[in-house]
């Protein structure tokens, strides 16, 4: 999962910082769900 967020990330960096900061807050997010909820 994070590591599809981070290549998005790379890909759309120069496109909105403050999106793609959000966007990668997000799957920060969901990678700790995803975490707990399997764990």
């Amino acid at each position: 999962m994070q590591g599809k967020c981070m290549k998005k990330y790379r890909r759309d960096k120069q496109d909105n910082k403050v999106s793609t900061s959000l966007f990668v807050f997000g799957c920060v997010l969901v990678s700790e769900f995803n975490y707990v909820y399997y764990f």
